[in-house]
């Protein structure tokens, strides 16, 4: 199984948004045996400025290639660690994950849901608390997934 590395916080050189939105984190693709086979620059794991929302806590997830209704591929995050081989195998209280602050989308609670890591914009990063790739990068990071491949992803904070 792969595994996804976001360090967030680990872009040397951020590149910041007019609106404010900063892609300032890196992502590590690792293969079944632990080699790096790709870093990918310009990641985004917090709330865009034209969307409130929820910032994904540091930790281990879950992650299942599936494509968005736009025709893209992303990586969907559940909490999940039982036998998974499809999408529609993962109910919706698995996909409910922490959050670092409190999320106006849920009453308040330190929670988010249905996170992915997806494709990310020049204006805005299109996100409610989702990992976003600058547009510019994604596909150098999609390219590593099939649909239905599941990966193990880990958030970590830059220099822990």
């Amino acid at each position: 199984m792969k595994k996804i590395t976001i360090i967030r916080g680990g872009c040397k050189e951020p590149f910041i948004l007019e609106n404010g939105d900063k892609y300032d984190s890196v992502i590590i693709i690792e293969d079944a045996a632990g080699k790096a086979i790709a870093r990918i620059p310009f990641v985004n794991t917090d709330f865009t400025e034209k969307y409130k929302g929820g910032i994904l806590a540091p930790g281990t997830y879950r992650g299942i290639c599936a494509r968005r209704k736009s025709g893209d591929k992303a990586i969907w995050l559940f909490r999940s660690d039982r036998k998974i081989t499809a999408q529609n195998q993962i109910s919706a209280a698995e996909y409910m994950l922490p959050s670092l602050i409190p999320n106006p989308n849920h009453g308040g609670k330190k929670q988010m849901q249905y996170i992915l890591i997806h494709r990310g914009g020049l204006n805005w990063d299109w996100s409610h608390g989702c990992v976003t790739i600058l547009a510019h990068y994604f596909d150098r990071f999609a390219k590593h997934f099939s649909v239905d491949e599941l990966c193990e992803v880990e958030l970590i904070q830059a220099g822990e």
